[in-house]
């Protein structure tokens, strides 16, 4: 397979492109955009069927993909176990996040990081059930054959990642968010979103960017090796992709993203039709794309019922047999008795090969578990460090008093929302953090008494935990 079609599909219109792959470079055949006229599943399936017959398209399976604002991203972390337990413990975990999590489509995740040695990191990505079955049927209206579904953001790294060694990372922007990721030899090993500035402050985007690219590509550094070498990707034909790289330093190489597809035979610009071409690359070359919401991660089949009473058949009859056989050798009874002995002494000694392979994978899960922090026991701390003193002081000072609204835990960092009666009370709120320790950062003070009408200022803070150093994965 040489060509592929790749097909972004939104509220309001659709992305289609076909590319060849029997080059050097991933050359982009066709490619077009329709604005669906009408709101009706029939017209736009006319549409979106014509815009594929113009692209050359039609006989092909198609990657079809979702933009970022309709997927909903979840991290989550486990301890040490092997690859193919992940689905199982994935499963289990997201059906609290993700409705779709135990359907046969809806729901999948990426491995970012871990194995049976070391604790795992895993990115959980659903749509919601009316935006899939939406898509199905408009699929369906202008006879696409679906070969995968996936998110558009994955196919920065689909394309920039492919065959490369060492690591590369980029941050695909949309408007006021961007979508930042790296690889590591070929791997995505970092996914995550990121809330820009407007589009006015041109300067403190360009410089936010490029601090998360070069504390992104820090994570990727080996520990005790030669620093590896770093490939941040831009489109230069963009000013601020052209601003990011001035404030990059120099250990990290430059990369153009359009030495890396031929897009010369369309219209479109380098940031629509680049991750379309990513995942219809992959699919060309006959590779999976990193996530597939149409055929997601399933747990191993277990062992067929038909083969287990075959087993058991054999096993009833070998019994049959010896018994027939042993009345006919009673005489040989001690040496048989001295047979069983060493049987079992071989399942002994299997057994205990594998008690010790669990004691081995309790300790790793035991080290993990030690190495978590207790939230049970931050919580209490924190919260007799945001009041000046308990409420049922005499001396209350309630002009200090802080009223709590909001409260939420990412990697290692807190994030509080809270009131407070004057901006005076917010100096020794950080003053009593800072003394437990805890690095302090203020987002926001502003006036806002949607928490309480007695207290009208809202502050935002990010919180270090008390006792953890570990950097906050993204």
């Amino acid at each position: 397979m040489s060509k592929s079609l790749a097909i972004h599909l939104s509220d309001d219109q659709a992305t289609v492109a076909v590319v060849e792959t029997s080059g050097d470079l991933p050359k982009v055949d066709a490619a077009s955009t329709v604005h669906f006229s009408a709101s009706d599943l029939e017209t736009r399936g006319n549409e979106l069927s014509a815009a594929i017959e113009n692209c050359g398209g039609h006989r092909l399976r198609a990657v079809v993909m979702f933009s970022r604002a309709d997927l909903h991203w979840q991290n989550y972390q486990f301890p040490p176990a092997p690859v193919e337990d992940l689905p199982d413990l994935v499963s289990l975990q997201a059906m609290r996040d993700h409705p779709l999590a135990g359907a046969e489509k809806g729901f999948d995740f990426l491995p970012l990081e871990g194995d049976a040695d070391n604790p795992h990191r895993v990115l959980g990505i659903s749509v919601d059930q009316k935006t899939l079955d939406k898509t199905l049927e408009l699929c369906e209206e202008a006879n696409v054959r679906i070969a995968h579904l996936t998110a558009r953001p994955l196919g920065w790294a689909s394309l920039l990642s492919t065959d490369d060694r060492g690591a590369a990372v980029h941050a695909a922007v949309e408007n006021d968010s961007a979508t930042m990721w790296a690889t590591q030899d070929g791997q995505i090993t970092r996914l995550r979103a990121l809330p820009l500035p407007s589009a006015t402050a041109a300067e403190s985007r360009a410089k936010l960017l490029a601090g998360e690219l070069q504390r992104t590509a820090m994570t990727l550094q080996p520990k005790g090796e030669s620093p590896a070498t770093i490939t941040a990707w831009f489109d230069f034909s963009t000013p601020e992709a052209r601003s990011v790289a001035e404030f990059l330093p120099e250990n990290i190489q430059r990369g153009d993203i359009a030495s890396r597809l031929d897009i010369s035979d369309t219209e479109l610009n380098l940031q629509e039709i680049a991750p379309l071409a990513g995942l219809a690359t992959q699919r060309a070359r006959g590779q999976q794309p990193p996530l597939d919401l149409l055929n997601p991660r399933r747990p191993v089949a277990p062992p067929s019922k038909g083969r287990t009473w075959a087993l058991a058949g054999v096993a009833a009859a070998a019994l049959a047999a010896m018994v027939g056989y042993q009345a006919y050798q009673n005489v040989n009874a001690p040496l048989r008795a001295a047979e069983t002995a060493e049987a079992e002494q071989a399942v002994y000694q299997a057994t205990l090969e594998e008690l010790a392979s669990d004691q081995q994978q309790h300790a790793k899960v035991s080290e993990w578990n030690e190495n978590t922090v207790n939230l049970l026991d931050e919580l209490d701390a924190l919260s007799q460090q945001l009041r000046p003193v308990p409420l049922d002081s005499e001396a209350y000072p309630k002009d200090k008093d802080v009223l709590t609204g909001e409260l939420s835990l990412l990697g290692d960092e807190w994030t509080l929302t809270a009131a407070v009666p004057n901006d005076s009370a917010v100096q020794p709120l950080e003053d009593r953090l800072r003394k437990e320790g805890r690095r302090v950062t203020r987002q926001s003070l502003t006036k806002d008494d949607s928490i309480n009408k007695a207290y009208p200022l809202k502050v935002v803070e990010k919180i270090q935990l008390a006792n953890d150093s570990t950097e906050s994965q993204p």
